[in-house]
């Protein structure tokens, strides 16, 4: 029994209400003409032009995804390879820097030692040519 006068049945028969992704096929096959359903000759649907619209769009940013993956994770290889070259060149010259800042320090240090030494000896000179000069 359909809806219509109440004890009478309807002459015409109702139709199911569409679900709603059909409303939604609809209104982008209204929009886009091309997204229509391509009829086969065997007259059945071929692969609905929503959904092929679709995994083209995705396999699009997939690729795209990759392109950047992959130009980003050459881009940190490189970094890391410079990082690699830059370590190596502060071990091979800080050693060396570091050998002859040492041996710099060490021999300044022997000078001012040897300096402070002739200013002892000088001062010991002054005093015994002071003290001569009083006797």
């Amino acid at each position: 029994m359909t809806v219509g006068q109440p004890g009478r049945a309807s002459a015409r028969p109702t139709l199911p209400s569409p679900s709603r992704d059909t409303i939604i096929y609809q209104t982008i096959a209204a929009f886009n003409p091309s997204l229509q359903p391509e009829i086969g000759p065997d007259g059945l649907p071929r692969e609905s032009p929503v959904i092929a619209y679709t995994e083209k769009v995705i396999e699009e940013e997939q690729l795209q995804l990759r392109k950047y993956t992959e130009e980003n994770y050459s881009k940190i290889c490189d970094v890391e390879r410079e990082l690699a070259n830059l370590t190596m060149e502060l071990k091979l010259t800080a050693g060396p820097k570091k050998q002859v800042w040492e041996a710099a320090s060490k021999a300044v240090q022997e000078e001012e030692a040897m300096k402070q030494k002739l200013c002892e000896d000088l001062n010991h000179l002054v005093q015994e040519s002071s003290n001569s000069q009083f006797s």
